[in-house]
């Protein structure tokens, strides 16, 4: 990590890069991708940067929606899942077996209907994936490379499970299934899942090795976030002790007369999400201070307040944290919403035009005009973050 440079794929990346038997593998589109008719797969040597098209692929037919993508390799394999954006039949799961020159269209049934399906290949044969439907997700497995999928969990509201695959047999799963985080274990392909930690915010996983794991936990009675460590696969855990990364200078707290608030941007998180960020900028001379979570009101095109539940999460935004605010665009803060953004069955999705905001420790509201759908009149709002995690959230 000590050298870096950037990488030249051709393009803007649809899915995460992917590396197999020495090389990397992208998905990329050259246009905005609700309008774009085309995907290119693109490939280089781990060891250079040197990434050529080796497919077009034309989108799934889905009215200007745009696309969910995943993409997985091992080996000489490589998978592609093409899904609606908006849900729907046409989605297509393509494999190649020589390391993307000749593909084949693999049974859709898996898919049909999905918003998007994440797969992950830990062997030629065997495929982890997760799939997001219209009202929840679930976990799937295949051990035929793709022929045959079968559910291993049953599903969850969205978006709250993420599988990590760990080989053949094992695999990781932090779930919200309950109505509190867990995560649970299996060794036996999926078909038995045990807890090793739950019953507590759990935000994300990091593994180290097969049976090292890092699990990074919720603030610890509103104070620095837990920090959980595994050597034996989740059998027993140890606490760890946040690494101090500087201090941060005492500040006082702003004031709204120091302040302005403007809309940042939208744009899709998870599947079936609509997110909107809102960006706080301080315009005197003076740095200060926020933390904590703002109060939102959402307003219609004719002013009046909309009923929407509105709800509070660190899972998605990072941790709950003082934030300093410096004076100018390059200093500034700011928050993300996120809803549903498609309709329950039969109902059309309302949509906010304005959104009232009331920052922490502050009793002046600021109105900010805010288009966002709000098709399920639910919305989590995320703590005050530093202005640079806004856009990558989009």
């Amino acid at each position: 990590g000590t050298t870096w440079q950037r990488v030249q794929l051709g393009g803007a990346l649809a899915a995460p890069v992917v590396v197999a038997d020495g090389r990397a593998y992208a998905v990329t589109y050259e246009c905005r991708s609700a309008t774009c008719s085309s995907y290119d797969l693109v490939s280089s040597p781990v060891a250079e940067n040197d990434w050529t098209a080796i497919r077009n692929f034309l989108l799934v037919e889905t009215k200007g929606e745009g696309q969910n993508v995943s993409l997985s390799a091992f080996g000489s394999s490589i998978w592609l899942v093409l899904t609606p954006q908006g849900g729907g039949q046409g989605g297509r799961l393509l494999v190649s077996r020589d390391y993307g020159r000749v593909w084949s269209a693999l049974p859709p049934d898996q898919i049909g209907g999905a918003f998007s399906c994440s797969i992950t290949a830990t062997s030629v044969q065997t495929l982890w994936g997760t799939c997001y439907g219209l009202h929840s997700s679930a976990t799937v497995r295949s051990t035929d490379g793709g022929r045959l999928f079968f559910g291993i969990k049953g599903s969850s509201p969205l978006p709250d499970v993420s599988l990590f695959p760990l080989s053949d047999q094992e695999a990781v799963l932090l779930d919200s299934f309950t109505g509190s985080w867990n995560l649970e274990v299996t060794t036996d392909g999926g078909r038995n899942f045990r807890s090793v930690l739950a019953n507590r915010e759990l935000f994300a996983v990091g593994f180290a090795t097969g049976t090292t794991w890092v699990v990074l936990g919720g603030p610890n009675n509103g104070g620095a976030n837990a920090l959980y460590r595994t050597t034996n696969s989740g059998r027993s855990w140890q606490p760890l002790k946040a690494p101090t990364v500087g201090a941060v200078p005492s500040v006082a707290s702003c004031k709204a007369s120091q302040l302005m608030l403007g809309f940042f941007g939208s744009g899709v998180g998870n599947p079936g999400q609509a997110v909107a960020a809102i960006r706080v900028t301080d315009t005197s001379s003076r740095s200060c201070s926020l933390r904590g979570y703002p109060a939102i009101t959402f307003l219609n095109k004719a002013g009046a307040v909309m009923p929407v539940t509105v709800g509070h999460t660190t899972a998605f935004y990072g941790v709950l944290a003082t934030v300093v605010v410096s004076p100018g665009n390059a200093g500034a803060a700011g928050f993300l919403m996120t809803g549903y953004d498609f309709p329950a069955t039969g109902v059309s999705c309302p949509a906010a035009a304005l959104v009232r905001v009331r920052l922490p420790k502050m009793t002046t509201s600021f109105t900010v005009a805010t288009p966002i759908r709000l098709c399920r009149l639910a919305v989590d709002v995320s703590p005050i973050v530093k202005g640079a995690k806004l856009a990558p959230l989009l």
